[in-house]
């Protein structure tokens, strides 16, 4: 079995190449042969354990994933996970794969693919709401697929936001990249704008001819009492894309406003749909995010790959 570590993933790992593993998933996700069953939440407190297992006809995995708010006040990653790796004929264990980088390259190209496909090539500037592991990698990732102008971010903790910026910089040292006052300030600014939080309410409040013509990607709420975006937004949105319908029900940014009467079910669109289509970038548009195994299973396939290619990685028999 092989090792794969956060260095290595570091090492082997294309901004690309992981888009095109996340494109890949979406188009499998309808296949016969790829079986992915709803992930499993299991909450003790604020504390949150994930487990998401599933099938392509390629490979089989599962991924450990705890979510734990309060590391953020211990020096600790809030996200902690490890992904084992199948042969999808015997079974026999072929990676354990570091799960928290996993899921920070991976969600970050889940955002960047939808930039990709949803932002017109006029959005040149990018605001991330919530500047901790993911909040980094989303921008990361999309700075590697578009020319970016300026890039902002905003967090209530400003030290962590002034960290996180100084990161950017150095690897983009040709885009302006700044700390907003605020993130209402942020938003007014910004052309794309992300949100990477655990907030339950919404971390932004705007008139409404600010949200029009933009673009949102909301990462962070996962869970029913989870929101971070505002019901305006949804109200306003010309479409509301989802990476799986399951986002309806598991997503407090959806939910609440499907409950309230906001919107309907009929004007939430798989984002897979894309890949076969092509959608209006006008208008303002919504990407809501919640996750799903089979991105962790194309990745983690596209991640072993690499390593083995490249003789990344440590070899141990269990």
């Amino acid at each position: 079995m092989l090792i794969i570590t956060e260095q290595d993933i570091n090492t082997v790992f294309d901004a690309g190449e992981v888009v095109a593993a996340i494109e890949k998933a979406y188009s499998i996700q309808d296949e016969a042969s790829t079986l992915i069953p709803d992930r499993t939440h299991i909450d003790y407190n604020q504390n949150t354990l994930l487990l998401m297992p599933g099938f392509t006809k390629e490979v089989a995995g599962t991924k450990l994933v705890g979510v734990f708010p309060e590391n953020r006040t211990k020096g600790k990653p809030v996200i902690y996970g490890q992904m084992i790796l199948n042969d999808i004929t015997t079974g026999e264990p072929l990676a354990l794969i570091n799960g928290s980088k996993l899921t920070a390259v991976r969600t970050g190209a889940v955002g960047a693919a939808a930039v990709k496909h949803l932002a017109p090539e006029s959005a040149k500037i990018l605001g991330v709401i919530g500047a901790g592991v993911q909040g980094l990698h989303q921008i990361l990732m999309a700075a590697h697929l578009r020319d970016f102008k300026t890039i902002l971010i905003a967090d209530f903790n400003k030290q962590q936001a002034e960290k996180t910026a100084a990161k950017v910089k150095a690897a983009f040292p040709g885009i302006s990249v700044k700390v907003s006052a605020s993130a209402n300030e942020l938003v007014t600014q910004s052309h794309i704008i992300i949100t990477t939080t655990t907030a339950t309410t919404p971390v932004f409040n705007v008139e409404k001819k600010q949200l029009r013509d933009k673009l949102f990607i909301g990462i962070g709420s996962y869970k029913p009492d989870m929101i971070e975006l505002p019901p305006e937004i949804m109200e306003t949105a010309q479409n509301i894309f989802v990476d799986t319908l399951h986002a309806m029900d598991e997503s407090g940014d959806l939910a609440v406003p499907l409950k309230n009467g906001v919107i309907n079910k009929q004007k939430i669109v798989p984002f897979g749909k894309l890949l076969t289509s092509q959608a209006d970038r006008n208008g303002t548009n919504v990407f809501k995010s919640v996750g799903m195994a089979l991105f962790d299973l194309t990745v983690a396939d596209y991640l072993y790959k690499k390593c083995l290619k490249n003789n990344v990685g440590t070899e141990i028999e269990l």
